[in-house]
């Protein structure tokens, strides 16, 4: 598993909810709900990254990403 960036395509795709079209995820991020440029996932590859995105309509912005990996006790391995 690796932490990816949601494609700004697939953040603007609209989906429907509660039988209400909803038009992506409004550029903000799930944890903090803050607006964010840029948001993340924890997939496998780009086809587990959009079915994850799929099943919530949200990613992470990078603040939100580092404070779920730190409090949640795991760790990075950097390529050399």
């Amino acid at each position: 598993m690796r932490i990816m960036e949601v494609p700004e395509e697939l953040r603007k795709k609209p989906y429907i909810e509660d039988g209400e079209e909803i038009p992506g995820d409004y550029g903000k991020c799930g944890g903090c709900n803050w607006e964010s440029g840029t948001v993340f996932l924890i997939a496998k590859d780009a086809a587990d990254l959009e079915k994850r995105f799929n099943e919530h309509h949200t990613g992470l912005c990078g603040e939100c990403m580092t404070r779920m990996i730190s409090d949640s006790g795991w760790s990075v391995d950097m390529p050399e």
